[in-house]
C-alpha cells in the first residue's frame, strides 16, 4: 500500500470518522475471511459500500445494496469526495441498506480492523455530513 494510501487509512479511522459518519469501500473477500459476514461473494462480487458511524469503542457499520429489497434509500451526494477516492467503484447515487439473510442490518467493527494496511478491511472514500443520518434513521435511531 502506497504511504498516501496509507496516511489516509489512518487519518480516517483515527480522527475523521470518530466524528462524523464516513462511506468506505469493503471487500467482500477480507469481510467474510475475518469477520464471517457474507456481503455478497457467493454473487462473485468484490467491493460493497458502507457507511461508519462511531460509537464509544467501536464503529457501527451499514452496508449498502444498489438491489431494491424495500429498505430505505441512502443519498450518497452528502458523501461529496467518494468520486475522487473510490473512483472504480460504481455505486448508483442512491443505494439502499443491505440486510443480510439473518437479518442484520448493522454491524459492529472495532477500530483496528481497519488499520491493516498491508490488505485492508476497506478503502476509506470519503467523509459524510450529518444529514445522512436522515436516511439511516431506521438503523440509528439514536443519533441526531
Amino acid at each position: 500500500m502506497e504511504s498516501f494510501q496509507k496516511f489516509i487509512l489512518e487519518t480516517a479511522t483515527e480522527e475523521l470518522c470518530q466524528n462524523k459518519p464516513c462511506l468506505w469501500s469493503f471487500s467482500v473477500k477480507r469481510v467474510k475471511e475475518r469477520k464471517n459476514i457474507d456481503l455478497g461473494i457467493k454473487a462473485g462480487r468484490n467491493r460493497r459500500p458502507g457507511i461508519t458511524v462511531w460509537n464509544r469503542y467501536t464503529y457501527r457499520v451499514v452496508f449498502l445494496t444498489t438491489k431494491n429489497n424495500g429498505q430505505p434509500k441512502v443519498d450518497l451526494s452528502y458523501c461529496k469526495k467518494k468520486e475522487k477516492l473510490c473512483s472504480e467503484d460504481k455505486w448508483t447515487n442512491s443505494p439502499r441498506i443491505f440486510i443480510t439473510r439473518n437479518g442484520k442490518r448493522i454491524f459492529r467493527f472495532l477500530k483496528e480492523d481497519f488499520l491493516d494496511t498491508e490488505k485492508p478491511l476497506a478503502l476509506f472514500c470519503s467523509d459524510c455530513e450529518r444529514e445522512i443520518f436522515y436516511f439511516l434513521k431506521e438503523v440509528f435511531p439514536d443519533e441526531p
